[in-house]
């Protein structure tokens, strides 16, 4: 077998163009978000900037006690899959186009947890970076 055939770095890295499913009905709608990975080399950096942050915080503060409240948890997870956004298509806030943006991304996934939720199970699921 060759284990060569079964990477998901280079696709992760390419995206996968998810279908927003409406969370009251599981409906698919017209709107989609193009996530990467996390075995691409986005996530990975994302991962690592996040978890710098951190050591340079506990660095900072000269301990090696650190408290990392939950809301800080969510800031930081909020920023991961926002950094982990491609871009989106069809979506709309309060009645009007939302251009992709670092930042509306991190509004969105602040606003939403049920698609914070959609995303991250599409990032995580390899076989969307799979193929046929």
């Amino acid at each position: 077998m060759d284990l060569n055939a079964l990477s998901t770095t280079e696709k992760a890295g390419s995206g996968f163009k998810m279908e927003i499913v409406n969370p009251a009905t599981g409906v698919p709608t017209d709107a989609s978000i193009t996530i990467v990975g996390i075995d691409s080399k986005v996530y990975q950096e994302a991962q690592h900037r996040i978890a710098n942050k951190r050591m340079k915080r506990m660095n900072n503060r000269g301990s090696l006690k650190f408290n990392l409240t939950s809301e800080e948890v969510e800031i930081e997870s909020i920023e991961l899959l926002a950094r982990c956004t491609l871009g989106w298509d069809n979506i709309d806030w309060e009645g009007s186009p939302l251009k992709f943006s670092l930042e509306n991304a991190k509004m969105i996934y602040s606003e939403l947890l049920w698609l914070r939720e959609q995303c991250v199970a599409a990032m995580e699921d390899r076989s969307n970076f799979l193929g046929g």
